[in-house]
């Protein structure tokens, strides 16, 4: 047998087996990997005289009978990441978006206008543009001063010279939440926020749900399923100016049901870099549950 060959035109592909009836395959190499492994003694879920090539070599165990989950040696770090983003996003919408949405409703529903006066104005600029902002300040019941700052558009900036009058609107039970209203930029940069604070939140839940309904799906075919033996038609190898090795196999197999499925899979499998190149014939494991539900292991 030969190893996979790196490419950077197309892929190399073997000439395909004869289609003729599947029929337990194995040859003295396999034999001997068999014996050394501890496939040909002790293989619980593969009661078959040859050793299947694995697609994804991390599912050994499984089919050895040392766990009852498939692959999946860096689940637990994929759940521990994916908490760990929704738990920050949800502490920044907690922290951030949530003080600020009350605010604002409360600027709409109870918000009181009163005179106040622009004390300075500056420019910041970053990469992306420059921002525009002013300093303001107003009393409240002739006592009490209170002074903000506010993100503005370029013409509010251009018109609010330090001295100029404007309109500001306060919630009467906290004046320090206050706005002027006659410049909607600082209102359309926290909606803007909340927006993508939602969406921060929201994406990493969505990636727990897939998931888990990835794990489920596969939980029901161990349960439900069956270990099938299939045979491989022909591989193409392939890599990629980025190292990645694709593997594309045509494999069939025959159904509990009697019926013949040749299919195709491809992916990325840079685990197989240094493994032997499967030969056509060579055997594989098909976790089969239905036709619409079957995984080459």
């Amino acid at each position: 047998m030969s190893v996979f060959e790196p490419s950077n035109a197309v892929y190399k592909l073997t000439s395909s087996v004869e289609q003729t009836p599947l029929k337990p395959y194995a040859d003295h190499e396999e034999l001997m990997i068999g014996a050394q492994t501890g496939w040909l003694s002790g293989a619980r879920r593969w009661p078959y005289h040859d050793v299947p090539f694995l697609y994804e070599p991390n599912h050994e165990n499984f089919l050895l009978g040392h766990t009852n989950r498939l692959g999946g040696q860096y689940d637990r770090y994929v759940w521990a990441g994916l908490l760990l983003v929704l738990g920050l996003a949800l502490s920044i919408f907690a922290i951030f978006v949530i003080p600020s949405w009350q605010a604002d409703t409360a600027l709409q529903r109870e918000g009181i206008a009163t005179p106040g006066t622009i004390l300075d104005r500056w420019i910041s600029k970053s990469p992306d543009g420059e921002y525009y902002y002013v300093l303001y300040e107003f009393q409240v019941d002739g006592i009490d001063t209170y002074t903000e700052d506010q993100a503005v558009s370029y013409a509010s900036y251009q018109t609010w010279e330090p001295g100029s009058t404007v309109t500001v609107t306060y919630v009467p039970g906290d004046p320090a939440i206050s706005e002027l209203r006659a410049d909607a930029t600082a209102t359309t940069n926290r909606r803007k926020a909340w927006a993508m604070s939602f969406g921060c939140s929201v994406a990493p839940m969505l990636l727990l749900i897939a998931f888990f309904a990835v794990r489920r799906r596969e939980r029901r075919m161990i349960n439900r399923g069956h270990i099938l033996r299939g045979e491989i038609v022909s591989y193409a190898s392939h890599e990629d100016a980025a190292a990645d090795l694709t593997i594309k196999l045509h494999y069939r197999f025959v159904t509990t049901e009697g019926k013949e499925i040749v299919t195709t899979k491809q992916a990325v499998a840079n685990s197989l870099k240094n493994s032997l190149a499967p030969h056509p014939g060579r055997a594989v494991a098909v976790l089969y549950m239905n036709e619409k539900m079957h995984r080459l292991l």
